[in-house]
């Protein structure tokens, strides 16, 4: 069984991300989420190459250039991270309307992290050092860049 958000990522601000978590359909389906005993969960990148919100268009160049100067290096649902693990305090993470990461973490849900790649070495490498995810599937590539920055 599966259940839809019908609404947009990142909304325009903070008082139309509200207003859209309000709605009972949207509430109800994040409350779910957070009584799963499991999340699959992706880790994104800041690299223009490999941004997600940049390719679907949720963010300009200039605004992912914007969370980059930050000390963002990915996000975990939507909500972006330093390379310490560190949730941000940014104007991005006060406008994404899905499932709260801090909720999430703090829920008794186990986080599983599918992420791959060198170029994403950095945001997986700052998921791990914050403990943002429970359980990482990752490929070589990855794991050795990962090891290098480690070291």
């Amino acid at each position: 069984r599966y259940y839809t958000l019908n609404v947009p990522h990142i909304a325009v601000d903070e008082q139309t991300r509200n207003a859209l978590l309000s709605q009972r359909s949207t509430h109800d389906t994040l409350q779910l989420a957070l009584r799963a005993d499991l999340a699959v969960v992706g880790i994104g990148s800041v690299d223009p190459t490999r941004s997600s919100f940049l390719r679907t268009g949720y963010l300009t160049a200039a605004e992912l250039d914007s969370i980059r100067k930050t000390g963002a290096v990915g996000d975990i649902c939507g909500t972006h991270f330093d390379a310490e693990g560190h949730i941000l305090d940014i104007d991005v993470n006060r406008r994404i309307v899905g499932v709260n990461l801090q909720a999430l973490i703090d829920s008794p849900c186990r986080i599983v992290a599918v992420s791959g790649g060198r170029v994403k070495a950095g945001a997986i490498a700052g998921a791990l050092r914050g403990h943002l995810v429970d359980i990482l599937i990752t490929d070589s590539s990855a794991a050795e860049e990962i090891l290098t920055l480690s070291s």
